[in-house]
């Protein structure tokens, strides 16, 4: 949340095309201001300005702004570099989160083409793994039984096994190549 890296003393602009997201932005920082004051003593400021518009269009919004970071969250932000780059402070930068590496070879051919002088720094992938969630099976087949940290069997754990109710380490319905997502 880029509330959090500036602080309570900076300010953050939200420009968003989609008025669904542009809601659900807004919704979720109300909620984390809420949870904020209610486990601190007190209140967040209310440091976000939330803007339901096209940023290639936004010259207007942006005027007299300055920024010392830019993040771009969209299909092509090539075509609102030239719009966005002149508000951003010199020595500033530029995050911009791409889904795949075509999107990336146009972007920097986008930045060449306007002649901004911005670097790519790197270019880094982020991987989301989908993980199953099943008890240790040994290897001729049988499974591992479940120990606390002190080596001892927790007593949850025999209740739930007599009682003939699923454990995490007990298969719901026999389909041993069920995948579970933990959220």
């Amino acid at each position: 949340m880029c509330v959090l890296t500036v602080g309570s003393g900076g300010r953050v602009l939200s420009v968003e095309l989609r008025k669904d997201h542009h809601r659900r932005a807004l919704l979720n920082y109300q909620r984390w201001r809420k949870s904020w004051g209610m486990a601190r003593d007190g209140a967040w400021p209310d440091n976000v300005e939330f803007v339901n518009k096209d940023l290639s269009s936004a010259a207007d919004l942006l005027e007299g702004r300055s920024f010392h970071s830019v993040a771009l969250d969209m299909l092509n932000p090539q075509v609102v570099l030239p719009t966005v780059f002149p508000h951003l402070w010199n020595g500033g930068v530029c995050a911009v989160y791409l889904a795949n590496i075509t999107q990336v070879v146009d972007l920097l051919e986008g930045v060449r083409n306007a002649g901004l002088p911005l670097l790519c720094e790197r270019v880094i992938e982020v991987t989301h793994r989908d993980w199953v969630v099943a008890p240790a099976i040994r290897k001729d087949g049988s499974r591992a039984p479940r120990f606390l940290s002190t080596g001892v069997k927790g007593q949850h754990d025999e209740e739930k096994e007599e009682e003939g109710e699923p454990s995490c380490d007990q298969e719901g319905g026999g389909d041993t190549d069920r995948q579970t997502q933990a959220i």
